[in-house]
């Protein structure tokens, strides 16, 4: 089966209206025939339900090549709960420590690549 490039995005929004998730989710085909996936993830705060959103971190993540299946499922048909609550919760906290200077790039990164990973196998692939 050919490669077909994918490119989707998902924004989740905290039940308290002060925190933004933006998940891209990017699929790039190379020459040889091979797939690769990215995500971009961004992280904005608002003091207020009403204020503007402000720009907290964005990162560039390659996905884990293990979790392509669940990289395709996520595109094809959303982020799951789980996925949601990952995002919102160690995601964007290893996000913020990485802003802080408590916690290192990778780190960050590591934690928005699992949002990929805690994909529940029982959800829509």
């Amino acid at each position: 089966m050919p490669c077909t490039p994918v490119s989707v995005s998902f924004e989740v929004i905290a039940n308290d209206r002060l925190m933004k998730i933006s998940f891209g989710l990017n699929k790039v085909c190379n020459n040889d025939g091979s797939s690769a996936w990215d995500i971009d993830f961004e992280l904005d705060e608002r003091t207020t339900p009403t204020a503007d959103f402000e720009l907290v971190v964005k990162l560039k993540v390659d996905v884990n090549d293990k979790y392509s299946s669940n990289a395709q499922a996520t595109a094809n048909n959303g982020l799951d709960t789980s996925q949601t609550a990952y995002a919102l919760g160690p995601a964007a906290t290893a996000a913020q420590d990485y802003k802080n200077g408590v916690g290192t790039l990778g780190q960050a990164q590591t934690y928005a690549n699992n949002v990929i990973a805690v994909r529940d196998p029982s959800s829509p692939s």
